[in-house]
């Protein structure tokens, strides 16, 4: 693997991808983007919108075509969307042209952040309309459970511990780095 390959951060929705890409800028000096950002700048329109609009097929498909070109550009470190790695053919060509590398918080750490945000208003009005937030942890944790799978097949992951700061995260996964492609 290209030493000078960008860096692809993969999890699951709060699992800390976007707070440890712009760690991981500052620790580099280099450019990095979210991947969620860049689709809804490119497209003038949220995710939101064009799921409802246009439903998911859509989504995935400009989805794929965003994270290519962002792979294909000046951008070292890129954040991916939680949901980005359901296509299989997707996870090979960011294998086969960047690090992958998954933060994996536990999932109650990923749900104690979720349900304390302030910028999901879709999860926030399911968890005010819900009539049990027990139904919505299960939901959510099928959810998870049912994309680990795709996040592991990283080229790392990074059990992050809840204490972790994003700067730390990016500090292990230099460190990981270092050793796996000195090896």
């Amino acid at each position: 693997m290209n030493r000078n390959y960008p860096l692809t951060l993969c999890g699951f929705m709060a699992s800390g991808k976007t707070a440890t890409a712009k760690a991981l800028s500052q620790v580099m000096q280099t450019p990095w983007v979210d991947a969620d950002a860049e689709l809804e700048r490119s497209y003038g329109s949220t995710i939101a919108t064009i799921f409802k609009e246009n439903g998911e097929a859509y989504f995935r498909s400009i989805e794929r075509e965003i994270v290519q070109e962002l792979l294909a550009s000046n951008y070292r470190i890129i954040s991916l969307g939680g949901g980005a790695l359901q296509d299989d053919a997707l996870v090979d060509y960011i294998k086969a042209y960047s690090y992958l590398i998954f933060i994996k918080p536990s999932f109650d750490v990923i749900y104690e952040r979720l349900i304390r945000s302030t910028h999901r208003p879709l999860l926030t009005k399911e968890l005010e309309d819900a009539d049990n937030e027990e139904v919505v942890k299960n939901r959510l944790k099928s959810l998870y459970l049912g994309r680990l799978q795709q996040y592991e097949k990283a080229h790392i992951t990074i059990d992050v511990q809840e204490s972790w700061s994003a700067h730390y995260v990016a500090l292990q996964i230099l460190e990981k780095l270092t050793r796996d492609t000195s090896a």
